[in-house]
């Protein structure tokens, strides 16, 4: 996924919470970080997610979508 992708996704007809997590779920890095920053000692409350869309759920869309940007500009970046 690149940083246009994203924001395809995001803007689009289907632009849903639901679209978003099913697409990270086909990205491992994103989908990592995502449940990284959801399982955080501050966020997540006592609860472990290990589900990429109940993640995108608690942190919220555009949460996530800051989360898949700050890695994908890492990627642009690195190379």
């Amino acid at each position: 996924m690149t940083i246009d992708d994203l924001r395809r996704l995001v803007r689009g007809p289907e632009a849903s919470a639901g679209a978003l997590a099913e697409a990270l779920q086909g990205e491992p890095e994103l989908a990592n970080a995502v449940l990284e920053i959801a399982n955080a000692p501050g966020l997540a409350r006592g609860a472990r997610f290990a589900a990429v869309d109940r993640a995108v759920a608690v942190l919220g869309k555009r949460a996530v979508v800051e989360i898949a940007l700050f890695v994908l500009a890492g990627r642009t970046m690195d190379q």
